[in-house]
């Protein structure tokens, strides 16, 4: 029989997990995360609405209770989007001067335009494409989605059934997320 005796394989293994360990390491490029977050928020058709912090997953209908929010969906007659502080220059990815509706497939960048307003007003399951403000990375700017269903003629009731994130600022491509098949418990 010709198998390495068990010492012999131990050192072997361990000197390749150490030689894994050392590349990630030393490596100098920057490892990519793509956030995905599936989650259930139903917005308040409220003049508050809820308030979002994208990288820590609170939400709360209070922005102080929300520190550090990101997204903020409101409206007690109409949907609405509204921007903190930072970035400045608006969050969400507009088309003109409204929220646009995006799809699987299209890219949320630098070069993407940004804003707020009244959209998603129509009964429908879209994506709405934002950037925020990463207080985890030194305040870097992100780029993100989340998915929404809305109901016409005012966007309520709403729903945020999953967002999702590029953590190095490097822009995203929105994907499918937040499953409908789980959505009514196979209903």
């Amino acid at each position: 029989m010709n198998a390495k005796p068990f010492a012999k394989r131990l050192v072997s293994g361990t000197a390749l997990l150490i030689e894994a360990a050392a590349l990630c390491v030393c490596s100098t490029s920057t490892m990519a995360a793509v956030i995905v977050v599936d989650t259930n928020i139903v917005v308040p058709q409220t003049n508050a609405g809820i308030y979002i912090n994208v990288v820590t997953g609170v939400t709360n209908v209070a922005p102080a209770s929300a520190p550090g929010w990101d997204l903020n969906l409101f409206g007690s007659t109409g949907l609405n989007f509204f921007n903190p502080t930072a970035p400045p220059g608006g969050v969400y990815v507009v088309s003109g001067t409204t929220p646009a509706v995006l799809n699987p497939g299209d890219l949320i960048s630098a070069a993407s335009a940004f804003g707020s307003g009244a959209g998603f007003r129509s009964t429908q399951d879209a994506y709405l494409g934002f950037r925020l403000q990463n207080e985890t990375m030194g305040n870097a700017t992100n780029y993100g989605y989340a998915r929404l269903t809305t109901t016409g003629p005012s966007g309520h009731p709403a729903v945020v059934w999953c967002y999702a994130y590029e953590d190095t600022g490097a822009p995203i491509t929105v994907a499918t997320c937040g499953d409908l098949l789980f959505r009514n418990g196979f209903q």
